[in-house]
């Protein structure tokens, strides 16, 4: 399951419902948006999740592939002014184009615009692996670092010393009696600049799997396999790596350079509620993203609006999960949020003739 964002004229479909009101005592701020600016020759079709940004503004989006799946789409770079685009592609590289199918199934850009693309493969030998594509200042110039274990990944974040923090499923199927059981585990772990393996990271209360008959149709426990696919990292200032496990009850861990997780951020900072999804879908309803800005984390979420719901934003402290503000979209504003600088938002949208149009929004 893969979380899809879809950008319309009139709203931004993330399926994410939330009964989590603005708590007393804390303020609501009405963002409003600035001008729109159109981006040349893209559609506003549906993306795939996640949306990343640098230190510039500049807006980094999947949009559909016309020859494969969504997970095999170029990985679109927006100007902050929104006046050009330039797409990278992971087949630029011979070891992904000639591979037998393969899948980006996240990505992570450092501050200075560098593009990390998470990759999981398939040679035509029917050997699944990891890696890594990293881009140059090009599209044409990437290079591919192997990851040196085996496991099915969902989720990436670039340190700042350099090393990769990776996270998704280990699955792993036994026989008895004729009958195959199959085992998920969730898997984060450190890797160092060449992808080899450096330690395993342990989360407290990490989201458990039950074993399932693979010979039925069967699901894992409620909210397991979402929380592993609509999870999201994103790193701050201070170096950390602030982890966003998407459960029914969403909390944040607080990792370090070093692989250490130096504590939760309360689940009250992050009151959402994720919509179920059906067994045959290839996306998932999603859950809250995060942002972070000027020491800030960021998430968004959305709340009853009579018939249908309306985004609000709620800006957390990174130390102790205390709720700072929420902000709350002025009347008639749409779009999905994709960049916090601290101090103002950065918004995909959509114009009147269905193209593309990015836009500030500030308090």
């Amino acid at each position: 399951m893969w979380r899809v964002i879809v950008v319309t004229m009139l709203t931004s479909l993330f399926v994410c419902l939330s009964s989590a009101q603005t708590p007393p005592g804390v303020t609501k701020i009405e963002l409003r948006p600035g001008d729109r600016v159109s981006v040349a020759n893209q559609m506003a079709n549906a993306g795939v999740d996640p949306i990343r940004c640098d230190a510039s503004g500049s807006v980094y989006m999947r949009t559909p592939s016309r020859n494969g799946g969504p997970l095999t789409s170029p990985i679109l770079r927006i100007s902050s002014d929104g006046h050009t685009s330039v797409p990278f592609d992971v087949a630029v590289l011979d070891p992904i184009k000639q591979s037998a199918a393969y899948g980006v199934q996240d990505f992570f850009v450092n501050k200075m615009g560098k593009i990390f693309a998470l990759v999981a493969y398939e040679t035509k030998a029917r050997e699944d692996l990891v890696a890594i594509v990293e881009f140059d200042d090009s599209p044409e110039r990437a290079s591919l670092i192997p990851i040196d274990s085996q496991f099915s990944p969902r989720q990436i974040a670039v340190t700042q010393a350099g090393t990769f923090l990776l996270s998704g499923l280990h699955v792993s199927t036994k026989s008895s009696g004729g009958v195959a059981t199959q085992s998920r585990t969730p898997f984060t772990a450190l890797f160092d600049a060449q992808g080899r393996f450096i330690k395993e990271v342990e989360l407290p209360d990490e989201v458990k799997f039950e074993e399932y008959n693979s010979a039925k149709r069967g699901t894992p426990s409620l909210g397991s396999q979402q929380a592993i696919d609509l999870s999201r990292m994103v790193v701050g200032d201070d170096g950390n790596i602030y982890f966003l496990r998407n459960t029914k009850e969403p909390k944040v861990y607080v990792i370090s350079t070093g692989g250490d997780v130096l504590r939760t951020i309360p689940v009250k900072a992050v009151e959402t509620t994720i919509v179920g999804t059906s067994d045959d879908a290839d996306v998932a309803s999603s859950g809250p993203s995060i942002f972070y800005g000027g020491g800030r984390l960021a998430f968004d979420f959305y709340v009853p609006d009579g018939a249908s719901t309306k985004l609000q934003i709620r800006v957390v402290n990174p130390e102790n999960g205390q709720i700072l503000w929420d902000y709350v979209p002025a009347k008639d504003m749409f779009g999905i949020p994709a960049c916090y600088d601290g101090s103002r938002f950065t918004f995909l949208a959509a114009n009147e003739d269905r193209h593309l149009a990015i836009f500030k929004a500030t308090p």
